[in-house]
């Protein structure tokens, strides 16, 4: 008996592949960066999944020429939703005015 197996690669427009969403989540990342004294820092990431999010930031944040530097602290990812909110505020407060 001929059988195949294996794994069938369609075409995009064929309904199993058209339908398939490319989903791509939002995560809020804090960390810290430094070697000898440590600054705070956070971030949010857009990845496919959460193991992608460090070398995401560590790749394209602004320490990227040494990402070594960067110690991830905590990852959350933020959830989807239909209402209008801020989803991230930074102030650095200046005290030499």
């Amino acid at each position: 008996m001929d059988t195949h197996q294996g794994i069938y690669a369609s075409p995009d427009n064929v309904r199993a592949n058209r339908d398939r969403k490319n989903t791509i989540s939002t995560y809020f990342v804090t960390y810290t960066v430094g070697l000898d004294h440590y600054n705070k820092g956070v971030a949010v990431v857009r990845a496919r999944k959460e193991e992608d999010v460090e070398e995401i930031l560590k790749k394209g944040g602004v320490y990227n020429s040494l990402s070594c530097l960067y110690h991830i602290k905590e990852i959350t990812k933020i959830p989807d939703g239909d209402k209008d909110e801020v989803l991230l505020e930074d102030v650095r407060l200046n005290t030499n005015i």
